[in-house]
């Protein structure tokens, strides 16, 4: 009986591409089956195992031996190791030692990653350093696939030398003496396989960290525009203050003016009466005017106690309420400004238009409405 032994150098180089260390999805696996090729499901120990044999190879992580046509053995990374023909698998020791029915699987297909964003030194390093760890993988594979053919070589001659009675125990001894090579090769395998694995782990946490440092950076640019928005928005509302505080300021030069011309008028008008009132005195008797004298006296009194009272009265509003048109006081209107809760617009513009009424009395009143206006917010 003719014995083939392979190993599964596609499948190596597929795991390595399926690492996010590599730079590129993973080549295609296939996906349709050929001549000679065995693909089944199995329900071992109730799970749901796949084989996949294609052109010789196993497509997966173990090697594949063909030992009939139609009958392979099987070993898994773990070390497990199954017969299987069409129907069935069958493993002699371990936890799976049983015969177990299989019916026709359907051909896995490996997963593909997107490449990894992060720095291209680090990167390539990690992609040099798993090329060398494959190639040792490879190397290994190799040694073990003919560590099995001589393993196979040895046991046949052991049967031939049982079978002729000649020397079983010496072909024994190196039977077993190979096995233990094969052990020692398999561990070594595995061994690299980990470090390969080790390895992926790594570049994915270096993609993280470059995903994290992306995502810092972005959200630091979103709170920089959201600051130059709110710098433009304060800006234009200066601006809009700097031009109401300008036309206000016309418009008080304006009432100033007017409130300059009425008191001219008045000026005039007093006179005018002046003129009047002495034209009728002359005419009037000496009696009437002793008695307008009189009643005018009185008057005058009176209204000096009227003026006084409204006058103590006025004091005393002026003194309770520095805001208001008769007792502005400057100072004490700053010191308001500055303690209220106002923007540092608002509150600029209230501070320029209070130094402006000090030096200009006029425009005490619209000084007095806007502070008003702006506490009431």
């Amino acid at each position: 009986m003719t014995h083939e032994i392979t190993f599964l150098r596609a499948g190596a180089a597929l795991a390595l591409m399926s690492t996010t260390a590599m730079a590129g999805p993973p080549a295609d696996a296939p996906t349709t089956t050929g001549a000679g090729d065995l693909v089944l499901d199995c329900e071992i120990n109730g799970r749901l195992q796949n084989f996949a044999i294609l052109g010789g190879e196993f497509s997966g992580n173990g090697i594949a031996t063909m030992l009939a046509d139609g009958v392979y053995s099987v070993t898994l990374q773990n070390g497990s190791t199954y017969v299987l023909d069409s129907t069935s698998a069958q493993a002699n020791d371990g936890p799976d030692s049983g015969k177990w029915d299989c019916v026709p699987g359907t051909v896995p297909v490996a997963p593909t990653v997107a490449p990894p964003q992060g720095d291209p030194n680090a990167m390539a390093a990690l992609q040099a350093e798993m090329v060398r760890l494959m190639a040792e993988v490879q190397d290994l594979q190799l040694a073990l696939s003919l560590s099995y053919s001589e393993l196979e070589i040895a046991t046949a001659e052991r049967d031939a030398a049982l079978a002729a009675g000649q020397n079983a125990s010496l072909h024994e001894q190196r039977a077993d003496n190979l096995q233990t090579v094969v052990d020692d090769m398999r561990n070594a395998r595995d061994a690299a396989m980990a470090e390969v694995e080790a390895e992926r782990r790594r570049a994915d946490e270096l993609d993280a960290l470059a995903q994290a440092a992306q995502g810092r950076i972005d959200s630091q640019g979103a709170e920089l525009a959201a600051l130059t928005a709110e710098v433009a928005s304060l800006s234009e509302q200066l601006s809009e203050a700097l031009a109401a505080n300008a036309a206000m300021a016309a418009e008080a030069a304006a009432m100033h003016d007017m409130a300059d011309d009425d008191m001219t008028e008045d000026d005039t008008a007093d006179d005018d009466m002046t003129e009047d009132d002495m034209s009728e005195g002359d005419m009037a008797s000496d009696d009437a005017m002793d008695e307008e004298m009189t009643d005018a006296a009185e008057d005058m009194a009176e209204s000096d106690m009227s003026d006084g009272e409204e006058a103590d009265m006025a004091e005393g509003d002026t003194m309770a309420d520095p805001l208001s048109v008769e007792g502005f006081d400057p100072d004490a209107a700053m010191a308001v400004i500055a303690e209220a809760e106002l923007s540092p617009i608002s509150r600029a513009a209230l501070t320029a238009a209070i130094d402006q009424a000090r030096n200009d009395p006029a425009l005490i009143a619209e000084v007095v409405a806007r502070i008003a206006s702006a506490l009431a917010q």
